[in-house]
């Protein structure tokens, strides 16, 4: 985690704020690839430990359609993690907000930003790579789609590429990770896909690069994931990536089959297709 972040150059003040996204998305351990590796999340509280002594660093969730992020932070060990390493865990569902217009965004215009977010010095997302039934990948841009304070998000799944859009040009990362290590394919993806170990983690200002650059790792092509094609259009990143000069690019193609899916739902009873 130190030689991922060294290089952006960190410069806080004791006392600055840093807020911290995680990806919680249901009860589902970290071993499934669907939710925060605790193993991650302790390095990174330690490496902004390392740069300053006296941050203040909040590490949040908001309540889901399914879930309550209370919940989530005890049952997947996350309040512990925060507690042996002094930083604070939130649920932003339940944090005061401000109102901002946001001038880009569509249908979230009138989005609620949490004062949280509002405040922050430094705002890190700590995303998975997942694949998404959806959206193909779940990376840094989606992860920030649990920062919409609502808690009947599955109402803007119809509209999913657009809203994450929207969300990150209310709440765009300063800092997006990736984490690969234990990654997740499959078309059941984000929360019922298939574990795959990757070993890869991703850094970078810009939240469309890296993502760009872990749907290619993935075995997707950037330039058709709509979302990222719409993010870089408005102005939220760039779709062009170049991996670092130490980087050991290992490119799979990441299992987005639908008709295994249904093979396995229907008990193995599909003789052919056409």
């Amino acid at each position: 985690m130190k030689t991922l972040m060294d290089p952006f150059n960190i410069s806080l003040d004791s006392g600055s704020l840093v807020a911290i996204k995680i990806n919680l998305c249901f009860f589902r351990s970290f071993e499934t690839g669907a939710t925060t590796d605790p193993r991650i999340l302790v390095a990174l509280l330690k490496v902004l430990k390392d740069y300053q002594k006296g941050l203040r660093v909040k590490v949040f969730e908001s309540d889901a359609t399914a879930t309550k992020a209370d919940l989530l932070f005890r049952w997947l060990g996350i309040k512990d993690v925060c507690e042996k390493y002094e930083a604070d865990v939130v649920n932003i569902s339940k944090e005061p907000f401000v109102r901002r217009f946001v001038e880009k965004a569509g249908l979230l215009r009138n989005q609620k930003i949490p004062r949280l977010l509002d405040e922050a010095d430094l705002f890190i997302t700590l995303a998975k790579m997942k694949t998404h039934s959806l959206t193909k990948i779940s990376c840094a841009l989606k992860n920030q789609y649990g920062c919409i304070l609502e808690k009947n998000k599955s109402k803007y799944h119809k509209c999913l590429d657009q809203v994450i859009v929207d969300v990150n040009c209310g709440m765009r990362s300063d800092i997006s990770i990736v984490d690969g290590v234990i990654a997740m394919e499959g078309v059941n993806g984000p929360v019922y896909g298939k574990p795959r170990i990757f070993n890869k983690l991703l850094c970078s200002f810009d939240p469309v690069a890296v993502d760009a650059a872990s749907a290619f790792l993935m075995g997707f092509t950037p330039h058709k994931i709509k979302h990222l094609k719409m993010a870089q259009k408005v102005g939220l990143g760039t779709l062009d990536f170049r991996f670092g000069e130490d980087f050991q690019i290992k490119r799979e193609n990441f299992d987005f089959s639908w008709i295994e899916e249904v093979y396995i739902k229907l008990g193995n009873r599909i003789k052919s297709v056409f």
